[in-house]
């Protein structure tokens, strides 16, 4: 399961035209899944289809008996829940981190969110409204939300791209220290071709000194391939 999986829990909404929309919405904003009760809830009828114009068929629909419970099982699975009612408690929605794992719950065009569903809830988060009207439908409530998730993960994406740069920058600089090593033991392999033939009698310490110089830098060579070779498959394995 990816970092950024995200559910929608949609709590008991009724109207099949606003679940067809967010139908539509939340396969566009690359939501992984949606959740609805099993009762008292909109179904995926004709008309929902409809509205949401094909995106049922490459979004996840699911039938849940008892959100609490799902709740508390998403949770142990490592998902933070994020409820959307106007709450005193509640933080604007722009404000929250919604880069990790998360459920985005949202209640009913009337009732809001459930009680007991709220207060399992580890967030709450709002829309301020500035006009008369004290409310969003829950469809374009869902639009602002879902997006701006998206657009956080973008932001995340482009980071993690500099990164990938950075470590490539690492990888391009250790191969580099290979090469140099590489040349470094066969010119001192092959010393005995540069050098004067009475360089070993004259010269004896200079000449262990390059025995010793062609060991290590044949160890190294060994060594910092390996640390390559690992970082480069660590590197790989991670961003698959």
């Amino acid at each position: 399961m990816a970092r950024t999986f995200s559910l929608l829990i949609l709590d008991n909404i009724e109207d099949p035209q606003n679940f067809g929309q967010i139908i539509r919405t939340a396969e566009c904003a690359g939501i992984d899944g949606i959740i609805i009760p099993e009762h008292n809830s909109v179904g995926v009828t004709n008309t929902a289809i409809q509205i949401s114009q094909g995106a049922f068929v490459h979004i996840p629909i699911y039938k849940c008996i008892n959100i609490n419970r799902l709740i508390d099982d998403l949770k142990n699975q490592g998902f933070w829940i994020i409820g959307f009612e106007n709450s005193i408690n509640a933080k604007p929605w722009h404000d929250l981190d919604y880069k990790e794992k998360t459920a985005l719950v949202f209640g009913s065009e009337g009732k809001g969110i459930r009680k007991k569903v709220m207060e399992k809830c580890d967030f709450l988060a709002t829309i301020p409204m500035q006009g008369n009207i004290s409310s969003l439908n829950v469809s374009a409530s869902i639009s602002a939300v879902v997006f701006e998730r998206l657009r956080q993960i973008n932001n995340l994406s482009y980071i993690a791209i500099l990164l990938m740069g950075i470590i490539a920058g690492s990888f391009s600089f250790l191969s580099l220290t290979i090469f140099t090593l590489l040349i470094l033991y066969t010119l001192i392999a092959k010393k005995d071709f540069f050098l004067p033939k009475d360089f070993k009698e004259k010269h004896l310490f200079g000449y262990n000194f390059l025995n010793m110089l062609q060991i290590l830098s044949l160890q190294i060579f060994i060594y910092v391939s390996i640390i390559d070779s690992l970082d480069f498959t660590h590197f790989i394995y991670s961003h698959i």
